[in-house]
């Protein structure tokens, strides 16, 4: 469902584009970084502590909180919760489509 939702966005290319990767955990951080060897360490060059996979990147990471918190409240997008970052994509991709529409 994921792969018909994102390209039913009106949004730029590039954002659908880094949305897919987002939803398929394709994203080059550092974990996959140190998977392919090009890295000497899969560990947060940011925050040092975690490994950089991307529900770090987009969440747990405290500068990833500092972006999160920083998004006017009542705003159309929340923070990721939960561990599924497809279904998140999904819900504000289609409420946001929604939204504009009435």
């Amino acid at each position: 469902p994921i792969f018909k939702v994102l390209w039913k966005w009106q949004g730029l290319e590039r954002i659908r584009l880094f949305l897919w990767r987002v939803a398929h955990e394709s994203l080059m951080t550092n974990e996959a970084r140190f998977g392919r060897e090009l890295t000497t360490s899969p560990i947060c060059p940011i925050c040092m502590r975690d490994v950089k996979n991307t529900m770090h990147v987009l969440r747990e990471c405290f500068f990833a909180r500092q972006v999160w918190s920083s998004i006017p409240r009542g705003s159309h997008i929340s923070q990721p919760t939960g561990s599924n970052l497809q279904e998140w994509l999904i819900f504000h991709l289609t409420r946001n489509r929604t939204e504009l529409m009435n």
